[in-house]
């Protein structure tokens, strides 16, 4: 995994414009990113969130990892296989 540097992250607040993932999904009425942190504080209580200090961290996660999946072409379909991967595991 190639991890974003500071020079190919769009500015702040521009990523939410161009990022599919954190915009709000009509169907759930969250981003796909924060929907993406539920599904994984579920399947790791007390383990998931603890891993985060605070919001700006939470943020942080959200714009690396949505920038990450647009530039490798990553689908809801990928992350919903993932997720099924990790419950059987």
């Amino acid at each position: 995994m190639t991890l974003p540097t500071t020079d190919s992250l769009p500015k702040a607040g521009r990523l939410e414009t161009i990022s599919k993932w954190l915009q709000i999904h009509k169907g759930l009425g969250i981003s796909m990113m924060d929907h993406l942190y539920n599904q994984l504080d579920g399947l790791y209580p007390g383990q998931w969130a603890g891993k985060f200090k605070n919001e700006a961290s939470i943020q942080n996660w959200r714009e690396t990892w949505a920038w990450q999946f647009e530039n490798d072409g990553i689908t809801p379909g990928h992350i919903k296989a993932g997720l099924v991967e990790c419950v059987r595991r």
